[in-house]
């Protein structure tokens, strides 16, 4: 299971989370307020107050499961996303549509599909497409809202989220594209907000270690290379297969496995002893056999086929003779 979060603001936020904990994929929910200028507000503050938040829903979901491509689409199926500061008979700029994210990943995502969205109406697209600023969970009585009331007031059809959504209009992560002359790198707060201190001192410092700078490049000492659960994920399999690994002693091993159970390995090593050693216990690991039954058998092997290759000439050979006498 792979968790993600998104924010998402369309009108009053009961509604939208009885909705939204409808969709398969989707794991938990949660009432609150989000990017707003003053810190803990209330119910009262929000509508009286203008503290500038959005009656949002913490969305958390399984993204092997649904993607966020599909959250959008239903988002956008149950708001009015060129309405501003309105949904449904909620008016107030409390009650703006807007998507939210705390991956900054997901930023050029929402963008194409707000983007393609626009397409289908006249006037401007309404939905904030922000980095999530501040998001302070709504009080008790607010949470759940419509299975605690069931018959109070919902400007959404709950339905929908029963109806599968269409294929056509789909837009997929992989086919969001980057556009790089409309990439705006964000600013300096907003990546260390968004970043883990690693990562921003990765990509933004050029942290990452120079070539042979590492403890390791000097270190000449004997070791061994195991490859031991590489071959194991790859010889139970039945069906034809090729497998190439490199490592650091230049090793290039190619198995392939016929569907009659037949092992077959080809080394170029710059330690032919490496190599041998791998082959052996990849052989014996496959066959269950121990070390001196494997090499008895690779010597058979390569016995049997030195023969076959002298008969193969041999024959030849008293073809030509034959031919000429």
């Amino acid at each position: 299971m792979q968790e993600k979060v998104i924010y998402l603001a369309g009108g009053c936020f009961w509604g939208l989370q009885a909705y939204f904990q409808r969709i398969r994929g989707v794991l938990t929910t949660e009432c609150g307020y989000a990017n707003g200028h003053t810190t803990h507000p209330r119910y009262e503050d929000v509508c009286h107050h203008h503290t500038g938040h959005a009656e949002t829903v913490k969305v958390v979901y399984d993204a092997d499961v649904i993607g966020l491509t599909e959250i959008l689409r239903y988002f956008l199926r149950v708001v009015d996303p060129v309405s501003v500061n309105r949904q449904g008979n909620d008016v107030g700029t409390q009650y703006r549509s807007g998507v939210y994210y705390t991956d900054i990943a997901d930023e050029m995502l929402i963008r194409a599909i707000l983007t393609a969205e626009q397409k289908h109406h006249k006037l401007p697209i309404a939905v904030e497409n922000q980095p999530l600023q501040q998001f302070y969970p709504a009080e008790t009585e607010h949470q759940d809202y419509l299975i605690k009331h069931p018959e109070g007031y919902c400007h959404i059809g709950l339905r929908q989220a029963d109806v599968p959504l269409p294929v056509e209009h789909e837009v997929s992560e992989a086919s969001s594209g980057f556009d790089v002359q409309q990439f705006h790198k964000p600013a300096d707060a907003q990546l260390r907000q968004q970043l883990s201190e690693e990562q921003y001192r990765i990509t933004q410092q050029a942290g990452t270690e120079y070539p042979f700078s590492h403890d390791y490049d000097h270190l000449f000492a004997p070791g061994s290379m195991s490859m031991w659960s590489a071959a194991s994920r790859y010889l139970v399999r039945e069906t034809s297969l090729t497998l190439v690994v490199v490592g650091p002693a230049s090793v290039s091993l190619w198995l392939s496995m016929s569907s009659a159970h037949i092992v077959t390995a080809v080394m170029v090593c710059s330690e032919p002893r490496c190599a041998a050693a791998m082959l052996i216990r990849i052989w014996g690991m496959y066959f269950q056999m121990d070390r001196v039954s494997v090499v008895a058998c690779v010597i058979a092997l390569m016995a049997q086929a030195c023969a076959l290759s002298l008969m193969q000439k041999w024959m030849k050979r008293g073809m030509v003779l034959i031919k000429n006498g």
